[in-house]
């Protein structure tokens, strides 16, 4: 019985070898394909170059160009503490992150207790109000909302605060943008924002679904704080634009973390990639991922 088990984990770490190893390929072949002296040729079947190519030769045309995706961490740079940072600020200056633009947005915050996932969200939060043309109308998901952090939006006009996660809330949202839609009422819709933290009994809400699906094209956006990445559905999880990720308090949360996200991003095995998470969000150390255009930032608060 003890072979048999033995014969399926190596059959598995082969089959994430091999995967790993194509969606490497398939990085590096896609920034060569648009950079290289073939710019602007798109292959169509990037799949096909990737089994008739020498991974190597791709890796040292990388390196010998220095290439530095403006300070991001990628599959063919392995993070290192030479690399240039990122301030949160740089978040919204470079407009990552827009809170002007046409459609919603969804993003989490992961980490565990004391992490300061919350002070972190509260920032991100408050910079989308402030560096928006149009003023958001927020409502906050919280059972925690006696938390002094949450005072001040008791008393915020434009902020509506609720003690547990109330679908109808974003039904009205829904429901009142797309009255809006084509035509000249377009430009009309109103900006909302949900910011749900540590909510989790919603994870199955159908409303949550769709929050993440296909209400951001109505201008509904959504933030969520949470300590474990399980809380998010699947479909959520894949639907995500942008990730915060801070320190976690044990490996096998890291590790579902690193392989529903990080793998093609951080070098080395399952191990080496724990180590490089846990060392890169120590002292409220943050990993930003913008998963619209596959970067990974490392933002030093």
């Amino acid at each position: 019985m003890n072979q048999d088990n033995s014969e399926i984990d190596k059959k598995e770490s082969k089959y994430e070898k091999k995967e790993r190893k194509q969606r490497e390929d398939k990085r590096i072949c896609t920034f060569v394909i648009k950079n290289g002296p073939n710019k602007g040729k798109i292959c169509n079947d990037i799949n096909k170059i990737c089994k008739n190519v020498n991974h190597r030769i791709f890796t040292t045309i990388l390196e010998a160009n220095e290439i530095k995706n403006g300070g991001s961490l990628s599959s063919t740079n392995p993070p290192s503490d030479d690399y240039e940072m990122i301030s949160l600020m740089d978040v919204f200056d470079k407009k990552i992150i827009d809170s002007n633009s046409e459609t919603g947005f969804t993003y989490c915050v992961l980490g565990s207790s004391k992490s300061g996932k919350t002070t972190l969200s509260i920032k991100i939060f408050e910079e989308l109000k402030e560096r928006s043309k149009k003023p958001f109308i927020n409502f906050l998901y919280s059972m925690s909302l006696n938390a002094k952090i949450y005072e001040p939006y008791k008393k915020d006009k434009m902020t509506i605060t609720v003690p547990f996660f109330l679908p109808k809330l974003i039904k009205s949202q829904y429901k009142i943008n797309s009255k809006m839609d084509g035509g000249k009422n377009n430009n009309k819709k109103y900006k909302f924002f949900n910011f749900l933290d540590d909510i989790v009994d919603a994870k199955n809400e159908d409303q949550l679904k769709k929050m993440f699906l296909v209400y951001r094209n109505s201008n509904i956006s959504t933030g969520i704080c949470l300590h474990n990445i399980t809380l998010l559905g699947n479909s959520n999880r894949g639907n995500v634009n942008y990730m915060f990720f801070l320190k976690l308090n044990n490996s096998e949360m890291i590790e579902t973390a690193i392989r529903k996200y990080l793998m093609s991003y951080l070098v080395g095995d399952i191990a080496q990639k724990i180590n490089t998470y846990v060392r890169l969000t120590q002292n409220y150390g943050v990993l930003f991922l913008d998963l619209l255009n596959n970067c990974l930032y490392y933002i030093k608060q």
